[in-house]
């Protein structure tokens, strides 16, 4: 009977032990991923204030041209006399790409959709920087649709 007491008593350290090694293990194991996960965001974070903005290729006054240039007025929005601002908000990503393209402030759906097409295919945009680092960057843009 000692025997047996002593074997369950072994085999309880034993199971205990096992289950302090998994806490710890998935303790440790947490406080990893959370670090990796940290540092994941604090790179994948977006700026709305940088030392040095994102900036078209050719600078503002490209940038207008091409808006000028490119703008195809849907006939929906000529016909019913639409015309005013959109503001198109996205992501200037770490390699000059566009993403996460949104309407702030928009004023019919056709107008939205012609502003977020112009943004989509402009050129890669030369990134924003951060203290020496490259950085993704929030940027706002209002187009105007006037009627002529």
């Amino acid at each position: 009977m000692k025997q047996y007491i002593r074997e369950v008593i072994g085999l309880t350290g034993i199971i205990m032990i096992g289950i302090l090694c998994v806490f710890s293990l998935s303790a440790t194991h947490k406080k990893g991923i959370d670090s990796i996960k940290s540092a994941w965001q604090e790179g994948d974070k977006v700026y709305q204030v940088v030392d040095g903005m994102p900036r078209y290729p050719g600078g503002e006054n490209e940038m207008l041209k091409y808006i000028a240039t490119n703008t195809i007025y849907p006939e929906t929005a000529k016909n019913a006399g639409e015309q005013g601002r959109v503001v198109i908000s996205y992501t200037v990503e770490k390699d000059g790409s566009i993403s996460d393209i949104q309407v702030v402030r928009g004023i019919s759906e056709d107008l939205n959709q012609e502003a977020i097409r112009l943004v989509k295919e402009m050129p890669t945009w030369e990134p924003g920087t951060n203290k020496g680092e490259i950085v993704r960057v929030r940027y706002t843009l209002p187009i105007i649709f006037r009627l002529q």
